[in-house]
């Protein structure tokens, strides 16, 4: 059981994302199964536990051995505490129906507490993973199919662990609402949310960088920015934003270095396009330390304006955050930067600005394993379901996706390969419920557990009174 479970755990990573349906189905058998759970001891946890957060973030070691043993350690501190506060409630409550609901409880309560920082929070969103979930994601938000997907999980598990009706029952109703979701929002055409006449074609240049040069003025500057103006050459006439991916050109060097800028300038006078080009700027103040942004550059060669990221990576103190205020930049888009994709609440409030369409920019050249690569992407596709935008995602090495309203990827540039990616954007007004209101229905439900469990306990503390 203990190799079958750590298997279970880490099969939506190196196997497929919709595993994530199944991934905790073992795990809570013993949970739920009296005999299974004799048998399961404290020791047998930690390792499962251990080995699982080991081997799902096991690509992260070739990014940063600090950050790999930080999240070994949060996982598996996670999943042990979701296993024994699960089991121990399933076994206060006598593992009758109601104890179904209680790993949903556990574990979407808990992502409310990890969520001081948005990259802790999202390592457990595992709702991410099936982001094509309209138009259930478009009220619920990727937490609120992170609670589904666990509620599935408990569902089943219950069910082959004491054959209840009542759980097999609940788990064929939540298979019908994922399928149901996925037909739609596969068969489904987002032409009817389109504004009428308002399309933006867009420029994705991934110019596939390797190795991290873009925090020098003596590196590869001339050949990035060559490279990249080649590219952006190559874009159709048609095209009205062509778009650099994170860090692609620091700021400081129009001034000291003009030379070395001079050939982007020229390419976007040359287009008389609108470019948004990933930059990085100096603290004039704090040595060593520097702001992650974006130049909005118009058609002019002239600089409009500056966004600088708000919640840059966690675990590098040298990048200060910007001041967020979901201001829009060309033409009504909001711009991401590299972590901010984490982040839901960046997005609703675009959104509640008026954002008709989203422009997030990333790096990815230290994500050096593939399946990395492709797992970051989702987090881009369920805040494009979620708000129901269209996205363009740029990269440097990474995955350069043009992703759909429904969370469905559209057309994309490969990992570690240059080239240009033209997509078409329609922009979108309408605003869903989620971006609206965001969890509430998901912190509704938790209330309402949460009662359910009082009244419930109760109820049995009265009854074994009366035995």
């Amino acid at each position: 059981m203990n190799i079958l479970s750590i298997l279970f755990l880490v099969s939506p990573y190196a196997i497929s994302n919709y595993a994530v349906l199944i991934f905790l189905v073992p795990f809570l058998y013993t949970a739920y199964s009296a005999d299974a759970r004799k048998k399961t001891g404290t020791r047998s946890i930690i390792t499962v536990t251990g080995v699982s957060a080991m081997l799902a973030f096991l690509p992260v070691i070739l990014y940063n051995p600090f950050i790999y043993i930080m999240g070994v350690f949060i996982i598996a501190a996670f999943l042990f505490t979701f296993f024994a506060a699960s089991v121990f409630l399933i076994h206060k409550f006598n593992n009758t129906f109601p104890t179904v609901f209680i790993p949903c409880f556990v574990w979407t309560g808990m992502l409310y507490v990890f969520n001081f920082k948005s990259v802790l929070s999202a390592m457990f969103d595992v709702g991410v993973l099936i982001p094509v979930s309209a138009p259930v994601i478009w009220y619920t938000g990727s937490i609120g199919i992170t609670a589904l997907v666990v509620l599935f999980n408990s569902a089943t598990a219950k069910f082959i662990a004491d054959k209840s009706r009542s759980s097999f029952i609940l788990s064929c109703i939540l298979a019908v609402v994922f399928i149901a979701s996925f037909v739609f929002s596969t068969i489904k055409d987002p032409g009817y949310l389109h504004v009428t006449g308002k399309l933006v074609k867009v420029a994705l240049v991934q110019g596939a960088i390797p190795g991290r040069t873009f925090f020098g003025y003596k590196d590869n500057i001339d050949d990035r920015v060559r490279r990249y103006a080649a590219l952006s050459a190559a874009a159709d006439d048609s095209v009205d934003i062509v778009i650099w991916p994170e860090y692609t050109f620091p700021t400081d060097i129009i001034a000291r270095f003009p030379d070395k800028a001079k050939p982007l300038f020229d390419e976007v006078k040359r287009s008389g396009k609108t470019f948004i080009i990933g930059s990085i700027r100096n603290d004039p103040v704090r040595k060593g330390a520097y702001y992650d942004s974006a130049l909005i550059i118009g058609p002019d060669g002239n600089i409009k304006e500056t966004y600088y990221s708000c919640k840059p990576f966690v675990f590098n103190k040298h990048v200060m955050p910007g001041q967020f205020s979901a201001k829009l930049y060309a033409d009504n888009a909001g711009l991401a930067i590299c972590w901010e994709e984490f982040s839901p609440e960046i997005f609703r409030a675009y959104v509640n600005s008026g954002a008709e369409y989203f422009i997030t920019m990333l790096s990815d050249v230290d994500l050096d394993h593939s399946w990395l690569k492709r797992y970051v992407t989702f987090f881009a596709r369920s805040r494009a379901a979620e708000s129901m935008r269209y996205l363009g995602r740029v990269t440097q090495t990474g995955i350069t996706e043009v992703i759909s309203p429904f969370g469905k990827v559209i057309k994309e540039i490969p990992a570690d390969k240059a080239g240009v990616l033209r997509g078409d954007i329609y922009k979108v007004k309408a605003k869903t419920f989620y971006s609206a209101h965001g969890d509430i229905l998901t912190k509704l439900f938790l209330i309402i557990l949460a009662f359910t469990f009082l009244i419930y306990g109760v109820i049995i503390r009265k009854k074994a009174a009366h035995e």
